[in-house]
């Protein structure tokens, strides 16, 4: 994989999570509604969501410039992912 392949699909990746991140900082109340209505309504733990989500992205785009944050940050990301997709299949 080229150097500007490598450099898009971490762009890609960051632009999903700093989206998903937006999305539940602007609008938690929405972004509850129709991504998450897990129990009850909790704007703390949706704004939380968001910081995660935030953190993971703005990590990426970091890493896209700088090869030496890659391994970290796509491992980081990759254990993010893979934690919240085990909470959702108990």
């Amino acid at each position: 994989m080229s150097e500007r392949a490598v450099r898009i699909a971490i762009i890609a990746v960051a632009a999903v999570n700093l989206a998903t991140g937006l999305f539940a900082a602007i609008a938690p109340g929405t972004f509850f509604e129709e991504i998450g209505p897990y129990g009850a309504e909790n704007g703390h733990y949706v704004c939380d969501l968001a910081a995660f989500y935030l953190a993971a992205g703005l990590g990426l785009v970091i890493a896209a410039g700088r090869p030496s944050w890659r391994v970290p940050m796509l491992a980081i990301a990759a254990v993010w992912w893979a934690l919240h997709a085990l909470n959702h299949l108990g």
